[in-house]
């Protein structure tokens, strides 16, 4: 069983709504989309981080879950960066980046996503119980 502090939860949704602002406004500024994914990717990044080293309790399964996170948005963020460089816009957001409001609807959409998809994380990596490795963990 878990034992974490609530208010992680919340602070990682305000967390992932404030990055994607400053992505956001950046994008709409330039009527670009360019950084949308290279966002998508550093928020999974800056939670986890955040969340191990705001607990300090650093058990060898939330290193371990953080790790893989960063491991893993570096990956993806080096990837969809270097794509989008090379082939110059998402098409994607054709008839989008240019109608504000629908622009902004795909990056809140964006960081509600990113923030529930890392629930199950951000419950381990808040917990103040010192969790097992178990099998399952492993095989995971």
């Amino acid at each position: 069983m878990f034992a974490f502090d609530p208010n992680n939860f919340i602070s990682t949704l305000v967390i992932s709504f404030v990055i994607q602002i400053g992505f956001f406004i950046l994008a709409a500024t330039f009527k670009n989309d360019k950084v949308t994914d290279l966002s998508y990717s550093l928020i999974f990044i800056i939670l986890a981080l955040l969340l191990l080293f705001s607990n300090q309790t650093f058990f060898t399964t939330q290193i371990i879950i953080a790790l893989l996170i960063t491991i893993w948005g570096i990956r993806l963020a080096t990837y969809l960066f270097s794509r989008i460089l090379k082939i110059g816009k998402d098409s994607r957001f054709d008839g989008i980046r240019e109608k504000f409001l629908k622009f902004a609807g795909f990056w809140t959409l964006q960081a509600v996503s990113v923030w529930i998809i890392m629930l199950p994380s951000t419950a381990v990596l808040s917990s103040e119980i010192k969790q097992n490795a178990e099998w399952l963990f492993v095989v995971g």
